[in-house]
């Protein structure tokens, strides 16, 4: 099959699994013998746009005629047989679903998170799981400024959803739920059960040797109050404290245990700031796929201390893997 493979690629500084999966995906289809074509934009451009065009964003988010008739113009000289979506947020904005329908192009949507019925995405909000806007008008999420902190900057994302809802409902040949959890907490938004369905993210097979464990726990991803990072810093700080204890006591203790973190994100400042009075613990940045399999790979544990509800664990099953 010709399969275009839509996507808006989330910024470096923010880094997401979400990435990661449309790459790999791409990559098995075209191993299966499937033409992959790309169409894609990258939240990272935004950066160097000048202010006025930046002014445009909020809009741009809710409808983008650059996208539509970009993509408009790719299916005409294409003609693939499927458009697989994955992330519209801010540069494609739904306003692809349109350029698929006037094209007579079917459309395969894999949700990758609780963008529907959630400003933030997340169901998290106040360091605690929320699901005020699920199945209702966002009103609560603009009120919260669930978006980034700010009520200005939710409510373009809140109108896209509540504009373009019935475009979900009705444009989309079928949907990908990345596990059985996510599609039944997104069950409110009233997607068609019978076109809905639940594939695993994919984990492709490695052939390296079984490595030998080092003293190490490894935290790796995006470092934010949703992925649990200050519940991170609380539990290896309160680890210390009992170590410490027990070697004041009598007995033998076993070998001390290294904290390396991996990753980035808008709390990197204070991680780094907590690291550095504490040498049980490393940061090593943002790591390419391969370093972090490396990584994870010498690890004694791998520790996932998220605090909203994973939408799939990927992290999780690679370490397994």
């Amino acid at each position: 099959m010709r399969i275009l493979l839509a996507h808006n690629r989330y910024r470096s500084v923010a880094p997401s699994g979400e990435n990661r999966v449309v790459d790999r995906e791409g990559e098995a289809l075209t191993a299966r013998g499937h033409e992959v074509i790309r169409f894609e934009r990258f939240s990272d451009d935004i950066e160097g746009w000048p202010k006025a065009k930046k002014a445009t964003l909020p809009a741009r988010a809710v409808w983008s005629r650059e996208a539509h008739r970009g993509l408009a113009a790719v299916l005409a000289a294409q003609r693939p047989d499927v458009v697989h979506l994955h992330n519209t947020f801010p540069l494609l904005s739904p306003a692809v679903l349109y350029a698929c329908r006037d094209a007579g192009v079917p459309v395969v949507a894999t949700l990758h998170n609780y963008k529907l019925a959630c400003a933030n995405g997340e169901f998290f909000r106040d360091g605690a799981v929320c699901h005020d806007c699920a199945g209702h008008l966002p009103a609560r999420g603009v009120e919260h400024g669930c978006y980034r902190g700010s009520r200005v900057a939710t409510v373009p994302v809140a109108l896209a959803t509540t504009v373009h809802r019935r475009a979900w409902r009705s444009l989309v040949s079928a949907y990908i739920f990345i596990s059985a959890s996510q599609r039944d907490l997104l069950r409110p938004v009233g997607l068609p059960a019978e076109r809905s369905f639940v594939r695993h993210n994919l984990i492709p097979p490695h052939d390296r040797p079984q490595q030998e464990r080092t003293a190490t726990v490894v935290y790796a991803g995006r470092m934010d109050k949703a992925k649990g990072v200050r519940l991170l810093m609380a539990g290896w700080d309160d680890y210390l404290t009992r170590t410490a204890e027990s070697e004041s006591g009598p007995g033998q203790t076993g070998e001390a245990l290294r904290l390396v973190i991996a990753g980035a994100g808008p709390l990197q400042g204070e991680v780094a700031a907590w690291a550095s009075t504490r040498p049980s613990v490393e940061l090593v940045g943002q790591l390419a796929s391969d370093q972090c399999a490396e990584l994870i790979a010498e690890a004694r544990a791998v520790v996932l201390p998220s605090e909203w509800e994973e939408t799939f664990g990927l992290v999780a099953v690679e370490a397994m893997a």
